[in-house]
């Protein structure tokens, strides 16, 4: 499992990269939208020339949000980023179908999820997120916001769940 620091302004950004990279490798993944919700998210993904077909996507921000939803086998509302159960049954159902080899996880951002649950309950689901890609032997990512600096105390509750922390610049 993988934490990687970014800028606030630079998330999307890191996001973007990240997938494509894993896509060009053969990776297929499961992206856990918390900050932007699928239908932005499509279309900054159709820009960027991520192939979506190979992408599943948890949203949790439509259903918090009122945000009209769109019925496709690859895209999966939950109530929203609280709802860490329905998360969780989400990745591992996607995970599960998924058609490639190579697989990933990518968490938009556990910087986010803080606004909606607590400091322990989001360590305890990277936990989870982290058992979750190991059993299934696939690539997991946190990505955590930061604001000029790393956040010292998330880092730190990191630390035994993450093999390795990446600034992304």
């Amino acid at each position: 499992m993988l934490a990687i620091d970014v800028p606030a302004d630079a998330i999307m950004r890191a996001n973007v990269d990240i997938i494509k990279e894993l896509q060009s490798h053969g990776y297929e993944g499961v992206y856990i939208a918390l900050s932007k919700n699928y239908q932005e998210l499509s279309r900054i993904f159709d820009y960027a020339g991520i192939d979506k077909s190979k992408l599943y996507i948890i949203d949790g921000i439509s259903n918090v949000y009122g945000i009209d939803t769109v019925d496709l086998p690859n895209v999966k509302y939950v109530d929203g980023p609280f709802a860490l159960k329905a998360i969780d049954e989400g990745v591992k159902s996607f995970l599960d179908s998924a058609k490639a080899q190579k697989k990933f996880i990518l968490l938009d951002s556990i910087t986010v999820l803080l606004l909606y649950i607590s400091f322990e309950q989001a360590i305890s689901f990277s936990s989870m997120l982290s058992k979750t890609a190991k059993d299934r032997q696939c690539i997991g990512i946190i990505m955590s916001l930061f604001l000029g600096a790393p956040n010292k105390k998330m880092n730190d509750g990191l630390t035994g769940i993450v093999d390795e922390f990446i600034k992304f610049q």
